[in-house]
């Protein structure tokens, strides 16, 4: 067992866990640790992982592991499940350098995820983020970026959100 005792510190955790010879590393947290541990398992997504991922539900919505069918209530049977289970491919995302495997998010959204506090997390679950939502509506201005397609011309635009998930549920549980 290996514990990061910050978020820098994931991805160390995980390198030494391959270095060691791991052949599956179970991520212990919520969408954002899972996220971190598949971003250092997969790098720049060049080569095939050296382990496979499994996923105990601590987070604080648990987007990904709802998604998965997890029995994210019990958590013994989902660390079982991390530890015996049979891997089965998943897709991973990348936007910009970062990979994702259950979703990424510009404009409105991500604002709302990133500025959402730790401590409001804590006390009111996923409704924290629709609080937060509520409190930033009244600033809401469109963003503007770009949507690149290999073998495309790049998209230019405004949007308000946008997203791109690779799960049924995002944004605290929310149906995609």
């Amino acid at each position: 067992m290996r514990i990061p005792w910050n978020k820098k510190d994931k991805a160390r955790v995980v390198r030494e866990a391959l270095d060691a010879g791991a052949k599956r590393v179970v991520a212990g947290g919520g969408d954002g640790t899972i996220n971190a541990v598949v971003n250092a398992l997969i790098g720049k997504g060049k080569k095939k992982p050296r382990a496979t991922l499994g996923v105990l539900p601590l987070g604080t919505v648990n987007d990904f592991a709802h998604g998965l069918g997890l029995p994210v209530k019990d958590l013994k049977r989902c660390l079982e499940i991390a530890c015996t289970a049979r891997a089965k491919k998943t897709d991973v995302g990348r936007a910009n350098s970062s990979s994702f495997i259950n979703v990424t998010s510009g404009g409105f959204g991500s604002e709302i995820t990133a500025t959402t506090p730790v401590e409001m997390k804590k006390a009111l679950g996923g409704g924290a983020y629709t609080i937060m939502g509520m409190i930033k509506i009244f600033k809401l201005k469109p963003y503007e970026g770009r949507l690149l397609i290999p073998g495309k011309k790049p998209i230019k635009g405004n949007m308000l959100v946008m997203a791109v998930g690779n799960n049924r549920l995002a944004g605290g549980g929310t149906l995609v």
